[in-house]
């Protein structure tokens, strides 16, 4: 069961799980945003929403992090 923690989720014991639904977040925020900015490309979208940061190694990053660290 998912508790909820600020923006994010833990789910005690499974980073798997946790992985998993700290990515839809990211993905429901996202569609959030095509629908309100629909003009935006799609790097844009993911640069304004603040899950890409240029510069930043973000490869290994985990989900919960980005998803902390989207604008919202």
């Amino acid at each position: 069961m998912a508790k909820y923690i600020g923006n994010t989720a833990e789910l005690a014991g499974n980073s798997r799980d946790e992985r998993l639904l700290n990515n839809r977040f990211i993905l429901a925020r996202l569609a959030e945003l095509v629908e309100k900015y629909p003009d935006w490309r799609f790097h844009q979208l993911l640069q304004n929403a603040g899950v890409s940061r240029p510069g930043e190694d973000q490869f290994y990053e985990e989900s919960k992090k980005t998803f902390e660290n989207m604008k919202t």
